[in-house]
C-alpha cells in the first residue's frame, strides 16, 4: 500500500510501525539477524518521512527508540563499532528533543535509556571515562524524573536501579570492589522490594538476577566464597529457564550462575541454545571462552 501512495506519510508510518513491530517479535524468538534488518527498514522510512516532514517530532522520538534498538541488536550480534554509531545518533536525538521541551518526560525517560545502553557499551570497550560520563547522564535524567513522581516503576528499574548498577560496573572496573558490592547490594535490595509487588516484570527480573550474578563474583573477588556461592544459587532460583519473558541477556546472566555452580549440564544446554541463533554479545563471547575450558568454576 505504501509503494502505490509513496507521498502519504500516514501509510508510511504505518509501514514503520509494522516493521519495528515484528522486529521485536524476532528478536524474542531469537531471530536477530531478521530483527535487525526490520529495524533497518524502520529507521529507513524514518528518514523518509522526515525528508517530508523535518519537524515531525514524533517521528524523532520513534527514531530515537530504533536507533537505541538497533544499537542493542549490534551488540547482540558483536558488532560494537555499528553498535556505538547507533547509540550516538539516539543520544543525540534526544537531546535535540530535549533541548526542544526539557519538561517530556516520555522525551527523557527514552534518552536515559539511549544514554545507558551508550555507556555500557562505552564500557565494554574499555574506555571507562566516557561510559562514566554517559551513566552519570542517564543517572541525573532517572533523578530529575524521579522528583516529578517517585512512583513510575519504569522510572526506579530501568533507569536509576540500571544506572547505580552500571555505576557498580564502573567501581569494578577500576577494582573497588567493596564499593561495588555496597552499590550492587543497595541495587539488590530495592529490586528485592519491587519484585515482591511485580513478580512478572521482566525488567526487575534481568536486572535483579544480574545484580545477583554481580554480587557474588565481587564476594569471591573478595574472598567470601560461602556467600558467592549463596549469590550465585539467588540468581539460579529467581530466573527459571522455562520462565517463557526470560530475555536474551536474563539467560545469559543464568547461563555464568551454572556455570559457578558447577551445574554442567545446564551450562551447556544453555550455551548450545545461544550458540544456535549466533549469539554473539561480547559478555557471552567472553564466558563461552571460559565455559569451554572447564565444565565448571568459582575461579
Amino acid at each position: 500500500i505504501a509503494e502505490r501512495d509513496p507521498e502519504s506519510v500516514s501509510r508510511l508510518w504505518d509501514l514503520a510501525q509494522a516493521n519495528a513491530w515484528l522486529s521485536t517479535a524476532q528478536e524474542r524468538l531469537g531471530h536477530l539477524d531478521d530483527a535487525l534488518e526490520k529495524r533497518e527498514a524502520e529507521v529507513a522510512i524514518y528518514q523518509m518521512i522526515r525528508e517530508k516532514d523535518p519537524n515531525n517530532k514524533t517521528v524523532s522520538e520513534s527514531l530515537l527508540v530504533a536507533e537505541r534498538v538497533l544499537g542493542r541488536l549490534s551488540m547482540s550480534r558483536g558488532n560494537l563499532p555499528e553498535a556505538l554509531t547507533h547509540l550516538e545518533r539516539a543520544v543525540d536525538l534526544a537531546d535535540t528533543l530535549l533541548d526542544l521541551n526539557p519538561e517530556n518526560t516520555r522525551w527523557a525517560q527514552f534518552g536515559g535509556l539511549a544514554y545507558l545502553d551508550f555507556g555500557e557499551v562505552l564500557l565494554s570497550q574499555g574506555d571507562s571515562a566516557s561510559a562514566k560520563e554517559a551513566i552519570a547522564v542517564a543517572s541525573g535524567i532517572a533523578e530529575d524524573l524521579l522528583v516529578r513522581d517517585p512512583d513510575v516503576l519504569r522510572w526506579q528499574v530501568n533507569l536509576r536501579a540500571r544506572s547505580r548498577l552500571l555505576e557498580a560496573l564502573l567501581a569494578r572496573e577500576s577494582a573497588d570492589y567493596p564499593l561495588a558490592l555496597q552499590i550492587c547490594q543497595e541495587v539488590a535490595g530495592l529490586l528485592n522490594l519491587q519484585q515482591k509487588d511485580h513478580p512478572a516484570n521482566e525488567d526487575i527480573l534481568w536486572l535483579l538476577g544480574y545484580s545477583n550474578f554481580v554480587i557474588g563474583e565481587l564476594l569471591f573477588r573478595l574472598g567470601r566464597h560461602d556467600e558467592a556461592l549463596d549469590a550465585w544459587r539467588g540468581v539460579v532460583s529467581l530466573l527459571d529457564p522455562n520462565q517463557a519473558i526470560l530475555r536474551l541477556r536474563a539467560r545469559m546472566i543464568l547461563a555464568q550462575a551454572f556455570f559457578r555452580l558447577g551445574r554442567a549440564s545446564e551450562t551447556a544446554q544453555l550455551v548450545a541454545e545461544f550458540e544456535r541463533i549466533n549469539y554473539r554479545h561480547p559478555d557471552f563471547v567472553e564466558f563461552q571462552k571460559i565455559s569451554a575450558m572447564s565444565p565448571g568454576s568459582n575461579n
